[in-house]
Order: structure tokens, then C-alpha cells, then sequence
């Protein structure tokens, strides 16, 4: 339903499913991702700061973190998240996929296609969402988005 843009009704289960489950990680997660598409970012932030903490601080919550703080303008807090996740000390296998969009919400484009053909070339399983993911709306026309989109096959 989130990669349909079909979000009120996303939203309605996903808050079922929490309910359902309210120590797993991915309900707020998906839940920031939905807010965060409709405009909600205050509440957005707050979800994924929920998922960090349930997931003990995953690559990919935190990813999601750092986007909605650079979607809501904080490219500071983004910017710092981002440095941890990139940091081979602290990360040994960042996850490219939310990274790339990390730098998408930033406006650096130049990076968001390094990341893409990194998860492209590591196999990250989300990468496969690229044609329908919200979050790429932007570059859904650039020639490097294309490219990306007919190595996939999809």
C-alpha cells in the first residue's frame, strides 16, 4: 500500500499491526516512511526514532532517521547519522539503499547514484523497490535513475 501511495489506508494497518506487536521494529518504521509521505514529519521522526531504538540502532532505522531529518530540513542531525553510518569503523556493512536516499533528501544527487549502484552492486535486497519507492520520485527521470532501473530488469 506504501509503494501504491495508497497511504491513509497503510497507515490504518500499519497502526494495526502495532498494536498487534508493539516491540517490532519495522511497524514504526513503515510508519515513518507513510507519515513522512503525507506531509507529517514532526510525527514521522518520532516513529523512526522508535524503530532505532526497538532495533538497537539498524543500519537501515537509522537510515530512514537521517532522510526524515533531511526531508524535514535538519541536514545537520541527517549529516551525523550519515557520518556513523559510512564510517567502516562503526558500520561494516552500511545499507546502501537508505543511504543513497539519505543524500537524495540532502540534494546530492552525485552521491544518491554512487549509493544506488553500491546497493545495486551489493545486491541489497531494497533495491528491487526502486522503481516504486516514493522516496526517488525526484530523479525518476535522470538518465542514471534509468540506467539503475534496466540493470535491475525491472
Amino acid at each position: 500500500l506504501y509503494y501504491g501511495r495508497e497511504y491513509e489506508l497503510a497507515l490504518e494497518l500499519i497502526n494495526d499491526t502495532i498494536a498487534l506487536d508493539p516491540d517490532f521494529s519495522f511497524g514504526p518504521y513503515i510508519k515513518g516512511w507513510i507519515l513522512q509521505q503525507t506531509g507529517d514529519i514532526e510525527n514521522a521522526i518520532a516513529a523512526l526514532q522508535a524503530s532505532v531504538e526497538l532495533s538497537d540502532g539498524s543500519g537501515i532505522t537509522l537510515a530512514a532517521l537521517a532522510h526524515a531529518h533531511a526531508f524535514a530540513g535538519d541536514d545537520d542531525t541527517a549529516r551525523e547519522i550519515l557520518g556513523r553510518l559510512t564510517d567502516p569503523e562503526l558500520t561494516a556493512n552500511p545499507p546502501a539503499y537508505e543511504i543513497a536516499k539519505v543524500y537524495l533528501a540532502l540534494g546530492n544527487e552525485d552521491e544518491l547514484f554512487e549509493w544506488l549502484d553500491r546497493a545495486y552492486e551489493r545486491r541489497s535486497n531494497q533495491v528491487i523497490f526502486a522503481k516504486v519507492d516514493p522516496q526517488l520520485d525526484s530523479v525518476r527521470d535522470d538518465a542514471r535513475f534509468q540506467a539503475l532501473i534496466e540493470k535491475l530488469g525491472l
